[in-house]
């Protein structure tokens, strides 16, 4: 049985993954899309390269295209991933604003 993904939505309704996703290069959005299907499919199996955990329950989705792009996400049940934020890394590590950014909506989310 597949595993279940989310995108946390803001008030408005919005999806910041979605925004970020439709941002993106055709070619990347394809490459994104494999990287959501693997987690999909072999939920917390998936191990490195593809996933990395960040600690507090966040972990990272990575993408490697012609930019490295991450999803942040986090475990809520048993079978469901959330999708928090996605961006472009630019530095060696994830750097601490795209964290909290991630951190902020679990929390909002959690709290609904």
């Amino acid at each position: 049985m597949d595993w279940r993904v989310v995108y946390f939505r803001e008030a408005s309704g919005r999806s910041p993954v979605e925004t970020f996703i439709d941002g993106l290069a055709i070619e990347e959005k394809v490459e994104i899309t494999v990287g959501i299907d693997m987690l999909r499919s072999h939920g917390i199996s998936l191990g490195r390269p593809w996933v990395a955990p960040l600690g507090k329950g966040l972990w990272e989705l990575r993408i490697r295209s012609r930019r490295q792009l991450r999803i942040l996400y986090f475990l809520h049940t048993e079978k469901t991933f959330v999708l928090l934020h996605g961006f472009v890394k630019k530095t060696r590590e994830v750097p601490q604003s795209e964290i909290q950014i991630a951190a902020r909506r679990m929390k909002q989310y959690l709290g609904r």
